[in-house]
């Protein structure tokens, strides 16, 4: 996990490339700033176990919650 660039999700969008499990190459404007999410797609808490190796955002295009494998960052 990249402590510098979940600040800038925090912050606000943030552009991001990575390969897809397909090997295609997607590029994605993203976010976790709860001010740029609209208020009904806001997640509450989750019992669910969080996984360390994939990070989930708010593809803010496509406005819907989306994840990507931090390996797998350009």
């Amino acid at each position: 996990m990249n402590t510098v660039l979940i600040e800038q999700l925090l912050a606000g969008v943030v552009t991001i490339t990575f390969v897809k499990l397909s090997g295609e190459q997607r590029t994605m404007n993203c976010t976790l700033s709860e001010l740029i999410i609209p208020k009904s797609d806001k997640v509450t808490k989750t019992t669910k176990p969080r996984n360390v190796d994939t990070q989930v955002v708010y593809d803010v295009d496509k406005k819907a919650w989306r994840s990507f494998r931090w390996n797998s960052l350009i």
